[in-house]
């Protein structure tokens, strides 16, 4: 078999996937995850299935060795595939927790504010969600369309005709020169099409005729027509899964937006995220600027204090070039709170925060500072189930696939079977009712069958578009490789920052202690130096560079715990999992006659325990009847994670 017989192999493997699930109008997802395995290249070692997970092959990830990420051998991931985190300071608790949650600006209205309600804002009024929601809600609306073109139709058709034509034949009027005619005819009708692809078609007819010519008998005329009409498609056109495919094809085009709404979305959320961890890492630089800044003055009091026994100038000049230094952090700090603010006020939208400058938001959720155990194989599994992308990427090569059925089946000629029948009453005198009647009573339906063949000389147009759509199906697929590996990608280094920030944050934990340990030394040897000045002010100016690291370690130490909480909703956003862990379910509602999707969160679930399984939203997991139904809820594995705060 050569290297064209591959492809055309994988071809026909292909195509027996895209006929099964357009027959069942089902994508399930094992033989997308068998054949997303079966194209990237995962290692060579075999590993157990993951609970609750489909059946496939699947090997563990593997890990790039790098010293600045992974610094310490410990966190080398086992032949499980799991990162073993070092328990980190989950009972530290630093100077400034408190304080972050208390106002800091005066003149102002204090706001508190979780996660959960800054995301339920978002949900209920910001439009870049409600633009993201609408999208596939409108998506939605061309399934209907396709589906309305097996709707039955009426139809009604009259038309009157006045003729006055000269005779060229004695045999047109029987004597008169001009031929004279009345004619009317009135049809209604009932016209249908079919799954089969069947066109149906029953009508009624009624007419009026009058003319001159002494051979129409008898005149005037009033008739009554009854027909029935079939026409079948034998070959072209043909078939439920051709006649169906619009039908299908907009599911499939619905369920691409949905997934484009579901990446959206969590786009839209993670920012929230950010910018809530934003405002807290702000606030606590602030306090920590301020307290640098309280520390330079207290250090001045005590120089001005002993500034006629044995303190030289330029130890009040350095004193009191701190205080100036760190004042003007102070008032950057203030803006940076400020600004961070309005990053968030104007993500969730709420009218309330935005039609209010003097509030002061709060952010009152603790930062996660536990360690979370990542199994890289169980996350991978989750990402090929629960990512949008995937199943985006999966319904377009269905769609694809399709697509290449219906043109396989326009290279067909024509060939229709044709049936009819209809009965034909008529009476003088115009009495177009008893014309109704005698058409059911006098003599016997007429009945016509016959057969339709039509195909173009070399049928070039319909096989280049069967080439395309093949084409376009090959195409598809790379595609879905292409998102496959991109998808895998972003677990590892989604996985990586988990460790990698939770490590940082280890570390800037023992730099801060180390840091303050040093002003503390310093801060006593200088109040206990005698009376040699100019060690003095060697140490005095020890002590103001050490408040200055201290300060830099506090705020590397705080902004690697915001990175970290940041880093464990972008490892969820990566495994496809943060909707279900916000709880985010949709309802359809009505606003002006119009339907809308409306995004909510369900009531929270119970703690999981370590190796519980998360299970899908159901009817016994809804809050309530009525509440929505969330479509984003998959199962997955839960090592240890987190609990919400």
């Amino acid at each position: 078999m050569g290297a064209g017989d591959g492809v055309w192999t994988r071809w026909g493997l292909m195509s027996h996937v895209s006929r099964t699930s357009f027959a069942h109008r089902i994508a399930g997802p094992a033989w997308l995850l068998a054949l997303v395995g079966a194209w990237l290249p995962l290692g060579s070692q075999p590993r157990p299935v993951c609970a609750q997970t489909p059946v496939f092959d699947i090997r563990p990830l593997p890990v790039v060795h790098e010293e600045p990420v992974l610094p310490d051998e410990s966190l080398q991931p086992p032949a499980g595939g799991v990162l073993h985190l070092p328990e980190g300071p989950s009972e530290f608790a630093p100077w400034w927790q408190d304080e972050v949650l208390k106002q800091l600006r005066d003149h102002t209205n204090p706001l508190e504010m979780t996660l959960d309600s800054a995301v339920l804002g978002t949900l209920n009024h910001s439009p870049q969600v409600r633009i993201v929601a609408d999208t596939a809600q409108i998506q939605r609306t061309a399934i209907m369309q396709a589906a309305a073109t097996f709707d039955p139709k009426t139809y009604m058709q009259t038309n009157f005709v006045d003729t006055s034509d000269p005779v060229g034949s004695l045999l047109t009027t029987g004597g008169a020169k001009r031929f004279i005619d009345e004619n009317w005819n009135f049809t209604s009708g009932l016209k249908q099409k079919t799954a089969t692809g069947a066109q149906i078609d029953f009508s009624q007819r009624l007419g009026y005729q009058n003319n001159n010519s002494i051979y129409f008998v008898p005149d005037p005329q009033g008739t009554a027509k009854t027909a029935l009409n079939l026409t079948q498609p034998l070959l072209q056109g043909a078939g439920r899964q051709y006649n169906n495919s619009l039908i299908v094809l907009a599911e499939i085009s619905a369920g691409v937006a949905h997934d484009q709404m579901s990446k959206d979305l969590q786009t839209q959320l993670v920012k929230v995220y950010e910018a809530y961890w934003d405002v807290y890492l702000q606030r606590a630089a602030l306090l920590q600027k301020r307290k640098l800044h309280r520390q330079a003055i207290q250090i001045l009091d005590e120089l001005n204090s002993r500034s006629d026994v044995d303190v030289l100038g330029n130890q009040l000049v350095r004193a009191r070039a701190a205080v100036a230094a760190r004042q003007s952090a102070t008032i950057r700090y203030q803006t940076e709170v400020q600004n961070a603010e309005a990053r968030l006020r104007n993500l969730i939208n709420d009218p309330v925060l935005m039609g209010n400058s003097g509030l002061e938001l709060i952010p009152t959720q603790r930062p996660s500072l536990g360690c979370m155990q990542i199994d890289l194989c169980q996350s991978l599994g989750a990402a090929l189930v629960n990512r949008p992308e995937i199943n985006q990427a999966n319904r377009e090569m269905r769609a694809a696939a399709i697509r290449a059925d219906v043109s396989k089946n326009e290279v067909l000629p024509v060939l229709n079977l044709i049936l009819g029948t209809y009965v034909y009453g008529l009476n003088g005198n115009a009495n177009i009712p008893s014309a109704f009647g005698n058409q059911y009573v006098n003599g016997r339906p007429t009945f016509s069958t016959g057969l339709y063949f039509e195909i173009p000389y070399g049928n070039r147009a319909a096989n280049a578009r069967l080439k395309q759509r093949r084409l376009e199906l090959r195409q598809a697929a790379n595609q879905l490789q292409i998102v496959a590996a991109n998808v895998r990608t972003e677990v590892e280094i989604a996985a990586r920052e988990v460790t990698t920030t939770h490590c940082e944050m280890i570390s800037r934990k023992e730099a801060m202690i180390a840091a303050d340990s040093e002003v503390q030394y310093l801060l006593e040897r200088w109040r206990s130096l005698p009376s040699d000045q100019q060690m003095v002010g060697v140490v005095l100016h020890d002590l103001l560079n050490a408040q200055e690291r201290l300060v830099d370690a506090e705020f590397g130490f705080v902004r690697a715990l915001a990175d970290y909480n940041v880093a464990l909703i972008q490892f969820k956003r990566a495994t496809g999992t943060f909707l279900q862990y916000e709880r985010i379910i949709e309802q359809e509602v009505e606003e002006n006659g119009v339907p809308r999707l409306a995004l909510q969160k369900a009531q929270p679930m119970p703690p999981m325990m370590p190796g519980q399984m998360v299970p899908g939203f159901g009817p016994q997991g809804m809050p309530g009847p009525g509440v929505g139904r969330p479509p984003f809820a998959q199962p997955m594995m839960i090592r240890s994670l987190p609990p919400a705060q």
